[in-house]
């Protein structure tokens, strides 16, 4: 027997549990002043609306958030954590769902940042991914 917390986080294509991710980073954003912006790539529905927003400039691979620091920027890209669950038989902890991962894409725009001075790129896993960085920066 599993103890499992939720049965999903996915419902029509959205993984709710990176959404999760991504609320606690802006609330704390903006609770500490920065300027940034979301790019709800996830909420195209339609193929019509995916492609009027490649029109408009949309990039596939972007971040779900950019924000602006002293001389660049900090692109984020939120991915749901490794969740582990306590299989009751045994008593140990056992991984119930993989860490969530970068598509080729999100790689391939990642490289172009951060070759760029002053631009940087972290994937966050959890709100302390993003406190660490500005600890640092």
């Amino acid at each position: 027997m599993t103890y499992r917390s939720k049965q999903t986080n996915y419902h029509n294509g959205r993984n709710y549990a990176e959404d999760g991710i991504q609320k606690l980073i802006v609330g704390w954003l903006r609770y500490n002043g920065y300027l940034f912006t979301s790019i709800p790539a996830g909420l195209f529905v339609s193929a019509k609306q995916q492609m009027l927003a490649t029109k408009l400039g949309y990039t596939a691979g972007a971040p779900d958030l950019i924000v602006w620091i002293p001389g660049g920027t900090l692109s984020i890209e939120c991915k749901r954590p490794e969740k582990r669950v306590l299989n009751m038989k045994t008593g140990n902890m056992v991984i119930e769902q993989a860490a969530g991962r970068q598509s080729a894409e999100q790689k391939a725009f990642q490289e172009r940042v951060t070759s760029t001075p002053g631009h940087y790129y972290l994937v966050a896993k959890d709100l302390q991914d993003v406190i660490r960085f500005f600890e640092y920066v």
